[in-house]
């Protein structure tokens, strides 16, 4: 599911949720930015010139509208396998064993060359996409080098699920 479609389908069911009077942990693990056309409309890219700095910018702000929907409910808000760029909290990349290769200088925000070409395609993004593409391979390569993340790009196993699972902290509740 990509990130405004999360958000979308909080939106909708967070009143629902609340009727139901009975104690509710919001887990929200957002995906690589771009997943929906919807992601575009939250930020300008003409003030950047990085694809990555750009998708960077829209993970914040979808991450303070999840904020604002949420409010004071009990909930942990991270990413999956994309760069945590709006709080501490661990991803579930964290739990995939450790990277055999050094993690690269630049944090992307989505793993897919189709993306690149989907900008390129439309005149309103000014992105240098040769240094953008050669970040994107730099982060697949660290991506795959990491111990149970096979070539779908996710964990080849349930243990850094499991192990992820155990920092929540709706233990604790």
């Amino acid at each position: 599911m990509g990130n405004s479609l999360i958000i979308d389908i909080l939106k909708n069911d967070f009143v629902f949720f609340k009727s139901l009077n009975v104690e509710i942990f919001y887990l929200i693990s957002f995906s690589e930015v771009g997943r929906n056309k919807k992601d575009f409309n939250y930020s300008n890219p003409k003030s950047y010139k990085s694809c990555h700095d750009y998708f960077e910018n829209i993970l914040i702000n979808q991450f303070k509208d999840v904020q604002e929907i949420l409010g004071s409910s009990n909930h942990y808000i991270t990413t999956s396998f994309v760069n945590n760029c709006f709080n501490k909290n661990n991803t579930i990349l964290d739990f995939c064993g450790p990277a055999s290769l050094p993690k690269p200088n630049k944090d992307i925000y989505h793993y897919s060359s189709r993306i690149h070409s989907y900008m390129k395609d439309r005149k309103i993004f000014d992105f240098d996409y040769n240094n953008d593409i050669k970040a994107t391979l730099e982060s697949i390569d660290w991506l795959l080098s990491h111990k149970y993340i096979d070539t779908t790009y996710h964990p080849a196993s349930y243990k850094p699920y499991e192990d992820f699972f155990k920092i929540l902290p709706i233990n604790s509740l």
